[in-house]
C-alpha cells in the first residue's frame, strides 16, 4: 500500500523534466511588517516545485500608484523544505534549490526594506489611492488542469495615508496542498494580525497574469469554483452545506476564512486565490478598508491510497467576559479506512495537533502526548478593556502520520469578548 501511495505522489507532483523555470512556482504571497511610520519590511514568498529549475538569489517587486511604478530588488533570506510528507519519508528537496530533485516543495523568502520617507519612494507617500506592491513571475505549471497557466501575478494593497504603521496579516498555513479524493477538505490560511488586531474578512480572488488582468479558467470552472466537488443536488447552484458529511458544494466562510468542500476528480490540479481584507474603524467608528492581501494556492487532488484526512472537532465559536477565564478542549479524529476483503485494513493513524499562537497571552497545551488522537486545551483570560465587536481568532492544525502523504486539516476558532 505504501508503494502505491508513493507512486501516486510521484504521478501527481512530477512535472515534465522539460519544464523550465517558468513552471517551477507552486504558490505565492506577499506580506509586510511595519518598522516605523511609512517604513516596512516586505517579504515575497515563492513556493518552488523541486523538480523544476532553481530560483535566483534576488527577485523584483513593483511599487505602483496609479500609472506610476518603480521596481525594487529583494534578496533571498531563507529556503525551507515544506514538502507535505510524513516525517519518516526520505524523498525530499535535497540538495536545496537544485533542479530535478523531484518530489517536494520549497518555500523561498525574499526580503527588503521599503521606506516611503526617503527617495526614491517618498513620492508614493502622497498617493491618493492605496499603493500596490506586486510581484510577477512567469511561473504557473502547465500541469494545471482547470485553466490558469503562464505568468503568475500577485499583490498587496497598502494605505499609506490612513494606516502608515500598519502590518499585513501573516500566513501560518502552507499554500501547496495535497487533497484526498472523495474525502472532506477543510483548510484555513491561518491569517494572523497580532501586530494591529485589525478585523479580517475573506473572499475568493481572481488569478491574474498582470495588474488588472484576470486569468480565465477552463469551461465549467471559475475563480470561486475551481475544482469538481461533491454536490448531488438538483437544481444546481444551491447554497453550500459545509456541515454535512460529506460537505456539499464549495464553501468559504467570509469571517473565519475556513474553506470546505469534497473533491471528486482525482486527476485535477488547480489554482485558487484567497483574498484577505483588513478593516479598521475610523474616528467616527465606521469600519474602513486599510489593506488587502492575496495568496495563490495550488491544490493537487490525488487518489490518496488507504487514508482519510484527520478532523478537528467543534464547536468553533466561544464567548467570554473580559477579566474572566475561558478554557476548552479541542479534540481530533481520524476516520478508519475499511478495505474490502481479503485486503487487511491499515491501522489507525496517530494525529498531531498545533495552533498558530493567534491570541497573545493565551495558552495551548496537549493533554496527552501518547494519545492516538491528540487533544489540545486552550485557556485565555482576556484583560480588562479587551472587549470589542469582532472576535479574537486562532487556527488549529492537525496532521496524521500516514506515509508517504500525510493527511492534514486546519480550522479557525473564534472567541468573542
Amino acid at each position: 500500500m505504501k508503494k502505491f501511495i508513493i507512486v501516486s505522489l510521484l504521478l501527481i507532483l512530477c512535472l515534465s523534466a522539460k519544464e523550465s523555470y517558468a513552471t517551477s512556482i507552486a504558490g505565492c504571497d506577499i506580506t509586510y511588517k511595519c518598522i516605523d511610520s511609512l517604513k516596512f519590511e516586505f517579504s515575497l514568498n515563492l513556493y518552488r516545485y523541486c523538480g523544476g529549475d532553481s530560483l535566483k538569489n534576488i527577485e523584483q517587486i513593483t511599487v505602483r500608484c496609479g500609472s506610476t511604478t518603480r521596481n525594487v530588488t529583494l534578496s533571498r533570506s531563507s529556503i525551507t523544505d515544506i514538502t507535505p510528507l510524513c516525517p519518516s519519508a526520505s524523498v525530499r528537496c535535497n540538495p536545496s534549490n537544485t533542479k530535478g530533485t523531484g518530489v517536494g516543495i520549497e518555500k523561498h523568502v525574499y526580503k527588503g526594506i521599503l521606506d516611503f520617507n526617503t527617495t526614491p519612494l517618498n513620492s508614493f507617500s502622497s498617493c491618493s489611492s492605496n499603493v500596490i506592491v506586486s510581484a510577477s513571475i512567469n511561473s504557473r505549471s502547465s500541469s494545471i488542469t482547470t485553466g490558469p497557466t503562464g505568468t503568475l501575478y500577485n499583490d498587496v494593497e497598502i494605505d499609506l495615508k490612513d494606516a502608515p504603521t500598519n502590518s499585513s496579516p501573516q500566513f501560518t498555513s502552507d499554500p501547496v496542498i495535497l487533497l484526498f479524493n472523495d474525502s472532506p477538505f477543510r483548510y484555513n490560511l491561518g491569517a494572523l494580525d497580532t501586530a494591529d488586531q485589525d478585523s479580517l474578512s475573506y473572499s475568493f480572488g481572481h488569478p491574474r497574469s498582470a495588474y488588472g488582468v484576470n486569468v480565465n479558467y477552463s469551461s465549467g470552472f471559475s475563480y470561486d469554483k475551481p475544482v469538481t466537488f461533491y454536490d448531488p443536488r438538483w437544481p444546481k447552484g444551491q447554497p453550500p452545506s459545509p456541515n454535512t458529511n460529506p460537505p456539499v458544494g464549495i464553501y468559504l466562510d467570509s469571517i473565519s476564512g475556513d474553506l470546505i468542500f469534497t473533491p471528486t476528480n482525482s486527476s485535477e490540479r488547480t489554482v485558487l486565490v484567497l483574498t484577505v481584507t483588513e478593516w479598521r474603524k475610523d474616528s467616527t467608528g465606521t469600519s474602513q478598508i486599510i489593506g488587502k492581501s492575496s495568496r495563490e494556492v495550488l491544490l493537487i487532488i490525488n487518489y490518496g491510497g488507504a487514508n482519510k484526512p484527520p478532523e478537528i472537532d467543534g464547536p468553533f465559536t466561544y464567548s467570554i467576559i473580559e477579566g474572566d477565564t475561558l478554557c476548552f478542549n479541542i479534540t481530533t479524529d481520524d476516520p478508519l479506512v475499511i478495505l474490502p476483503p481479503p485486503q487487511p485494513s491499515p491501522p489507525a493513524d496517530t494525529t498531531q495537533l498545533f495552533w498558530n499562537n493567534g491570541i497573545p497571552g493565551a495558552t495551548f497545551t496537549i493533554l496527552s502526548a501518547t494519545a492516538i488522537h491528540k487533544t489540545g486545551r486552550f485557556c485565555w483570560s482576556p484583560p480588562i478593556g479587551s472587549s470589542r465587536t469582532l472576535p479574537y481568532t486562532f487556527t488549529a492544525h492537525v496532521e496524521d502520520n500516514n506515509c508517504q502523504i500525510k493527511g492534514e486539516a486546519s480550522r479557525m476558532f473564534m472567541v468573542k469578548v
